[in-house]
């Protein structure tokens, strides 16, 4: 086609329908090249192009919203449940824990409360378990006072009746003479529990091998272990640590553990002492045994005062035990075991061995 012969205005005419006409003149002559294209083809790409940028940006507003949502969700679950915490808390010490859903500062944020609950509770059964010791070593106090004057009367009284029967005296008198003698001395070491119950004298803190209040305990038992042909097994390690204890006291605890022990088994048992590897800011020792073991009923209860498992048996022991730990800042648990009782004894490191803990 000529120039001049066809102008852009005439396009809609030459296709029929609204179009869009493009002119480039042909060099070295006079004839011009002409493109016509209807609208809806021509425009045809860019459409689709828009409508991929809209569904795009729709996806992407989408995503946007539900990422959003997620995260929303994931600071405002952690801190409705914290905040349900909190207000348990605050009328209950044993109130739930808090589930610790990430490593982030919410995560954190719940691992601390947790603690903080954790030192609450602990705090309250401490606070308990003192008032309940004091109560304790008060009415043990009274009482034991009330019968010392008196049980010395009788533990005279029945060694001069011992010392009075003749030669010739019925073996039945005398054996009668030797029990009240033992009944009363019996009394006078349970009068002398309840006063040890009462101690109210400050803690002589001294860093102390874990071992040596052991081994001393050890050696004040062997006889009577002997007697009943029971072994006593502790292999004390060429290294250990150090805590911060009273060494008599924790020994009279670790006495009273092996006695409970050697009274419980048969004849033939054993009874096996360990060391408790450092942790938390505390180290210890276990006393375990392969008799009968903590009746279920009794587990829960069994150091509070006069419960105990042994026929004869007044329930004093491990009352003491338990006050000599608490005074320590310790903790004392009776584990569960397959075979026997194991009870663990834990005391805080001494300072020297924190700062190599850490």
């Amino acid at each position: 086609e000529r120039s001049g012969w066809v102008v852009h205005a005439q396009a809609d005419r030459i296709v029929g329908r609204a179009a869009l006409a493009a002119d480039l003149p042909a060099p070295l002559s006079d004839w011009t090249l002409l493109v016509v294209e209807s609208r809806t083809d021509a425009l045809a790409p860019a459409r689709a192009l828009s409508k991929r940028l809209l569904a795009t940006m729709g996806l992407v507003l989408m995503l946007a919203l539900g990422l959003a949502t997620i995260g929303a969700r994931r600071v405002v679950q952690p801190l409705s449940e914290l905040t349900d915490a909190i207000r348990s808390l605050a009328h209950d010490a044993d109130a739930r824990q808090v589930p610790v859903r990430s490593d982030d500062e919410l995560g954190r944020l719940a691992e601390a409360f947790n603690r903080m609950a954790g030192d609450l509770h602990q705090a309250q059964d401490d606070l308990v378990e003192a008032e309940k010791f004091a109560f304790v070593g008060e009415l043990a106090a009274g009482v034991a006072h009330e019968i010392r004057t008196s049980l010395g009367v009788l533990r005279s009284s029945a060694q001069l009746l011992r010392q009075s029967l003749p030669a010739d005296a019925n073996a039945e008198t005398a054996e009668l003479a030797d029990m009240l003698g033992a009944e009363v001395s019996r009394l006078g070491n349970v009068v002398d529990d309840l006063l040890t119950l009462h101690r109210r004298d400050p803690l002589r803190l001294e860093p102390t091998a874990v071992s040596e209040p052991i081994l001393r305990a050890i050696d004040f038992v062997l006889p009577k272990a002997r007697e009943k042909n029971v072994a006593v097994r502790f292999d004390p390690p060429a290294e250990e640590a150090r805590v911060r204890c009273e060494p008599e006291l924790v020994q009279q605890v670790v006495v009273n553990l092996l006695v409970n022990a050697i009274q419980a088994i048969d004849a033939g048992g054993h009874v096996e002492v360990g060391l408790l590897p450092p942790r938390d800011g505390f180290a210890g020792f276990h006393v375990s045994d392969d008799g009968p073991g903590i009746p279920p009923d009794l587990r829960e209860r069994i150091f509070q005062p006069f419960v105990t498992a042994r026929p004869g048996g007044v329930g004093l022991g491990l009352t003491f035990v338990k006050r000599v730990i608490h005074d320590h800042r310790g903790r004392i648990r009776l584990q569960p075991a397959p075979h026997g009782a194991r009870f663990e004894v834990e005391l805080l490191l001494a300072a020297d061995e924190e700062n190599e803990e850490a």
